[in-house]
């Protein structure tokens, strides 16, 4: 648990750095093990921060490496329909954010079925935690919901052709 709360502190170094942790071989087999469902709860917690950094700052291919583990985003998932606290929430709801930027990404996400977990958490009752940070994570899952939304191909219905115009 240490040296993954390290890891995610040495991610914080620069945009190069998160990065190459991000693409290390192996990391994202890893990060889904210390994620698990039989994993310690505070390895799952500094897990996700880890994530969260890699993600915020190891830009475009460190999002996508990340979000291609279907283990890891699998395991995400499940910590965010687990998770009974509002500080954790907002760790994972940021981390959903982080990855949800990216059109790439977005679209992986869509596909693993997160979007009815975020709603999940932004209607969920009785969490522990200051209002703050209720918002916080509330705000972060419709952030994460509006990204991944926005970056789905839309095609618009086709309709048929009119004899007389539209507009006179």
């Amino acid at each position: 648990s240490s040296s993954v709360f390290l890891l995610s502190q040495i991610a914080l170094a620069g945009p190069h750095t998160a990065q190459r942790i991000a693409l290390l071989d192996g990391l994202t087999g890893a990060c889904a093990a210390c994620s698990s469902a039989n994993a310690d709860a505070t390895l799952t917690v500094n897990t996700a921060l880890l994530i969260n950094n890699l993600a915020a700052l190891g830009g475009e291919e460190a999002v996508r490496a990340l979000t291609a583990d279907d283990a890891l985003m699998r395991n995400l998932t499940r910590l965010l329909d687990s998770a009974q606290d509002a500080p954790t929430l907002q760790r994972l709801t940021g981390v959903f954010n982080h990855l949800s930027r990216s059109e790439d990404s977005a679209k992986c996400l869509h596909r693993l079925g997160i979007m009815p977990a975020l709603r999940r958490v932004t209607q969920r009752p009785h969490v522990s935690g200051s209002v703050e940070a209720h918002e916080a994570y509330v705000g972060l899952a419709s952030m994460a919901m509006a990204n991944i939304a926005v970056r789905q191909e839309h095609q618009a219905p086709e309709l048929p052709a009119q004899d007389k115009p539209a507009i006179k």
